[in-house]
């Protein structure tokens, strides 16, 4: 299988949105959720921020700059 550094999730996607996407790393490559981000809109519904909080994964807020995205990314 190929290895990636990071992933970058957006938390709201078509067909599957981002929890079901990182709940399914666990079947396929388990070591990628401790390497997951995840990317959201401005506005987080409590449901969506109690999800990423739970994880224990940095976000990211859209619109974002380059600098904001390497710090998270590095981090």
């Amino acid at each position: 299988g190929r290895e990636f550094d990071r992933i970058i999730v957006d938390v709201r996607m078509p067909g599957k949105d981002g929890p079901e996407f990182f709940d399914d790393l666990d079947g396929v490559a388990p070591a990628m959720r401790d390497r997951t981000i995840f990317m959201t809109g401005g506005f987080l519904e409590s449901s969506t921020e109690d999800f990423i909080e739970e994880t224990g994964r940095p976000s990211i807020k859209k619109p974002f700059d380059l600098a904001e995205m390497a710090r998270t990314v590095e981090g």
